[in-house]
Formats: structure tokens, sequence, C-alpha cells
């Protein structure tokens, strides 16, 4: 039996890796026809993912921030 070493997928090529150790799940979402081609012409193919990941942190910062300072704002 022959053993393989390393990969066979030439560099540059599929996803790039995630950060050593982070632990991610994957996650499905229902867009819009048009919410997802202006997210992909915003991010590009190969972006949408960040793109996602970034929207969501951004927004969940925002929602924090409102809960801190109190419903009046």
């Amino acid at each position: 039996m022959t053993e393989i070493v390393g990969t066979v997928t030439p560099r540059g090529m599929g996803r790039p890796p995630l950060k050593e150790g982070l632990k991610v799940k994957q996650a499905a979402v229902w867009l819009h026809e048009e919410l997802l081609r202006r997210i992909k012409e915003a991010a590009g193919k190969q972006g949408f993912s960040e793109f996602m990941r970034e929207a969501a942190e951004a927004e969940l910062k925002r929602r924090e921030r409102k809960a801190k300072a109190g419903p009046d704002v």
C-alpha cells in the first residue's frame, strides 16, 4: 500500500484554511434572491463567507450596544 503525505490539491485551489484551532460550524441561511445577488456582487464569490461572518459580527455588536444602553436608545 502506498502512503500519501500532504495534499494532492495544488496550492491556491479550494477554500483557504481557517485559523488554526478555530472551532467553526457550518450554517445554512435562506436569503431572497435579490439579497443574495447583492451580497455576491459586493463580496465576490470567494468572499461570501467572510462577508457573512463580518456582517453577523457587526450586527451582533450593534444589538449588544443597544441592549446595554437601555430600551430608550
